[in-house]
C-alpha cells in the first residue's frame, strides 16, 4: 500500500482524540509505522506490541473478559448503524473465528479472501491498553456524539 498516505491518514485520525496513550500492532510490516508514530506524536504514549500466539492470547482473553463484563460499548445510534464503517466492525467481530492452540486462544478471521479482522485487533488493542495502562477518570456528557 502508499505507506506515506496510510501514515498521514492514521496520524490525523489519531490527532482527532484526546488520546494519552496508543497501543499499536509493531510486528513485521507495523513496526516502521509504529517507529515513525512514536516520534511524531510525542503528546502521546506510542507503545509497541509484537503480536505472537501467547502475547494475541492474552489480547484476546481480555476482549472476551470485557465483552462479557458489558463495558467495551460502540456507537449504535441510527445513524452509526447507517454507515459502512459500523456494519463493517460488526460483521469482524460476528466472522471471528475462535479456537485453542494448545492452551492458547486464537481468535482470527476467516480464511477468505475478503474477511478481515482489524476492527477486532483494533478493539483488543484498545481494551488491552485500558487494562495495562489503567484508565483515567474521564468526565461524560450527554451531548457528546461521535458522529458530526
Amino acid at each position: 500500500g502508499n505507506w506515506e498516505y496510510q501514515f498521514a491518514d492514521l496520524k490525523e485520525k489519531v490527532e482527532e482524540f484526546n488520546l494519552m496513550i496508543l497501543y499499536m500492532d509493531a510486528t513485521g510490516v507495523g513496526d516502521p509505522l509504529f517507529d515513525r508514530m512514536a516520534a511524531k506524536l510525542s503528546d502521546i504514549l506510542v507503545i509497541p506490541y509484537k503480536f505472537s500466539i501467547p502475547s494475541k492470547d492474552k489480547m484476546w482473553r481480555n476482549l472476551s473478559q470485557e465483552l462479557v463484563a458489558g463495558r467495551l460499548l460502540f456507537p449504535y445510534s441510527s445513524i452509526a448503524r447507517k454507515r459502512k464503517t459500523t456494519r463493517r466492525f460488526i460483521s469482524q467481530f460476528v466472522d471471528l473465528e475462535k479456537s485453542y492452540m494448545g492452551q492458547y486462544l486464537v481468535a482470527q478471521k476467516p480464511p477468505t479472501k475478503q474477511a478481515r479482522d482489524d476492527y477486532c485487533d483494533s478493539a483488543a488493542l484498545a481494551c488491552l491498553a485500558a487494562m495495562e495502562e489503567g484508565m483515567p477518570e474521564i468526565e461524560t456528557s450527554d451531548q457528546f456524539s461521535f458522529f458530526k
